[in-house]
């Protein structure tokens, strides 16, 4: 005989929608807020709202740490394959003269563009997971959500100026006509594709200085080989973050978030 089963199996409604690792993220969580409240865990409240604000701002400052030095990096990996002549100060030695040191540089570097991607990547689950505590918090007003999370950390209040809607949670008043919404968008994209550009370049003159500069020999090659995985996975890391990919939604499960709540604790009581 088949065990009796306790909880009956509901009809899965699915559908397939194109979806960001980052986006996917924030729609999980948000499953994960809504089971805290339905349920009324008290788990999420304005302490652990201010937790992860915090260990937001460490991920922000490791970001920011790591992208000084890679540029400090870059810069003596330039000197090192155009300055020959250039000597360490108070010395006699030439900086290229110096053994490994462009297979040291190419290494460092490799190692920050993937840490520089990781606390990225990491920065945006942060991200994606107060907005949606913010959301639950004000989502049955009207509220913007931005402006709770303003308060609790500095943000890039910029970017939501040239937003195109301001609120996408309610309609508002004031919008702007074709000709601002073309300015706006400039706005608030030409930055990002500045900066895509820069990285590129980065990857570009990292990748040549690897080929051209290091030596062939066979740690040379094992350096040049190890380097090159390093920056092909960090550009691999933005991709799997950012690019959309077919995901099956389950929308019985979505519609009902207090099922996936825990089962009751059982007694102690009476057992053997």
């Amino acid at each position: 005989m088949q065990p009796h089963q306790v909880q009956q199996e509901r009809p899965k409604q699915r559908i397939v929608q194109r979806l960001s690792a980052q986006v996917r993220a924030r729609l999980l969580f948000n499953t994960e807020v809504a089971i805290d409240a339905i349920n009324k865990l008290g788990f999420i409240n304005d302490d652990l709202l201010k937790g992860l604000v915090e260990q937001r701002k460490l991920m922000e400052k490791q970001r920011s740490d790591f992208a000084r030095n890679m540029v400090l990096l870059i810069f003596v990996m330039y000197l090192t394959s155009n300055g020959q002549n250039l000597t360490i100060p108070g010395t006699t030695i030439q900086l290229s003269g110096i053994p490994g040191l462009s297979m040291f540089l190419g290494f460092l570097v490799s190692m920050h563009l993937v840490l520089i991607a990781m606390t990225g990547i990491s920065v945006g689950a942060y991200s994606g997971l107060i907005y949606q505590i913010s959301m639950r918090k004000f989502g049955d007003t009207v509220v913007d959500p931005d402006i709770h999370t303003a308060s609790l950390a500095p943000q890039w209040l910029m970017i939501k100026l040239f937003q195109s809607p301001f609120n996408p949670h309610h309609a508002v008043h004031i919008n702007p006509r074709r000709s601002g919404r073309a300015v706006y968008w400039l706005a608030h994209n030409l930055g990002g594709l500045i900066f895509t550009s820069l990285f590129g370049l980065i990857y570009i003159y990292v990748a040549h200085f690897l080929i051209i500069t290091l030596p062939n020999d066979v740690f040379g090659l094992a350096t040049k080989i190890t380097c090159l995985l390093l920056c092909a996975y960090s550009i691999f890391l933005h991709f799997a973050s950012n690019a959309p990919f077919a995901q099956d939604v389950d929308l019985a499960v979505d519609a009902e978030p207090n099922a996936l709540e825990a089962p009751p604790q059982i007694s102690s009581e009476g057992q053997t």
